[in-house]
């Protein structure tokens, strides 16, 4: 059954003056940092020739033509080369978003702006909704504002791209997953099923969170055993990525067209220049870019991982340490940019949270101290989003030691 924490230990903020002085707190980095986003919205540059001119012709020809254009929009991908390294159109879910956008901003780069905003501000909110059985309100609260303050997924919300949608899905995929080990019903079966074929719809590289899952599985088995049969565990794994693979082949009209499509994006990696000199590196490469990002976040979501390795923390700040435990291993197969695998904001934010918790639950002192230091930890968030981040486009790690004074 949900809980949000042991009663063995103190639990912080549960009279209800300090529940009201959390979600206050909360309630303010939020709004400061929909504010930050909406105002950074007014100077967003565009470059038709990058990933967002790709976008806006694919949300225009399903704009103007309907969904008949996709097929199209495959044969179109598979026969210009010059195309295999930009966004592919797998991404049905986001390039769906934007065309319904476009019945209201018309096919233009701001439609594109309005589902990147819309998505990380439901982000926010649906981060909320789902987390605070397992978290209880005043942390999941606190997780809602600090992953609205961070300056990696407030810049992806207020530019023309599918990360901020991609990692929204994949944020409710995880969430729905702690409560299908928790109570494996078979209505929350089908929810994780939907929110995880949504995932990989929005962006494909979400398919690769069925490995941390798998191991999260394996963990709690351990841990305190799961009551999910392992045949479920699998159906329900592989089952949203037979679907988008249904997807994938309905769209394009053809059993073959998606798979040379994800096949040819997969090969212009080892040849494409740009990316031989911006997005390789070693697999530590993300723990570095996210530091730069996020330095005091990174460094206290390592030094939780340290303490979990001696005492036992609770089901969400496991699941998450292996979440990104497990995705570093399989992201150091891919390109390294901290925009392809924004998911890696959750473990580091929910860790972040479980170490102030942990000083927190010691006294009323000890709360109220970690409660400051978060408020300031979001608040810095937000100011490296605003001005040091201000111009961010694509999070390469030269770009950030540059933003850092480092390079």
């Amino acid at each position: 059954m949900a809980h949000a924490e042991s009663a063995a230990r103190r639990e912080p903020f549960a009279s209800g003056p300090e529940r009201g002085a959390v979600l206050a707190l909360a309630g303010v980095l939020i709004i400061a940092a929909a504010w930050a986003g909406l105002w950074s919205l007014s100077f967003t540059a565009f470059e038709p020739g990058s990933d967002e001119g790709v976008y806006r012709h694919y949300m225009r020809q399903i704009h103007e033509q309907g969904l008949g254009a996709y097929p199209g929009l495959m044969q179109e991908f598979i026969a210009s080369p010059e195309r295999w390294s930009l966004p592919p159109p797998l991404r049905v879910l986001h390039v769906l978003a934007c065309a319904l956008a476009a019945r209201v901003a018309g096919p233009s780069f701001e439609a594109l702006l309005y589902v990147s905003f819309a998505s990380h501000v439901a982000s926010v909110l649906a981060n909320f909704a789902l987390s605070r059985r397992r978290l209880g309100v005043p942390r999941a609260a606190l997780l809602s504002a600090a992953l609205a303050c961070s300056p990696l997924l407030l810049r992806l919300g207020v530019l023309p791209l599918s990360d901020a949608t991609g990692f929204t899905f994949g944020a409710l995929a995880f969430w729905s997953f702690l409560d299908l080990l928790d109570e494996p019903r078979r209505g929350r079966w089908w929810r994780f099923a939907a929110l995880f074929a949504l995932a990989i719809a929005a962006k494909e590289l979400n398919g690769l969170l069925a490995g941390p899952f798998f191991v999260i599985a394996l963990v709690e088995g351990r841990v305190r055993g799961s009551r999910l049969h392992w045949r479920d565990l699998l159906v329900a794994l592989a089952l949203p990525h037979a679907l988008v693979a249904a997807l994938w082949m309905l769209a394009g009209w053809s059993p073959t067209a998606a798979f040379q499509v994800l096949r040819l994006v997969l090969e212009s990696t080892a040849t494409n220049a740009y990316m031989l000199e911006h997005n390789t590196g070693p697999w530590w490469r993300y723990i570095a870019d996210f530091a730069l990002l996020s330095p005091l976040t990174t460094a206290l979501a390592l030094i939780c991982a340290v303490v979990a390795c001696v005492r036992r923390t609770s089901f969400a700040a496991r699941a998450a340490l292996v979440l990104g435990a497990v995705l570093l291993v399989e992201a150091s197969f891919f390109g390294k940019n901290a925009r392809y695998f924004p998911i890696f904001e959750l473990p580091l934010r929910i860790a972040t949270l479980e170490l102030a918790w942990l000083v927190a639950a010691r006294s009323r002192l000890a709360a109220w101290l970690a409660l400051a230091a978060l408020a300031a930890l979001a608040t810095l968030d937000l100011w490296d989003a605003t001005n040091t981040f201000r111009w961010l486009y694509d999070p390469i790690h030269a770009r950030l030691l540059e933003l850092r004074g480092l390079g």
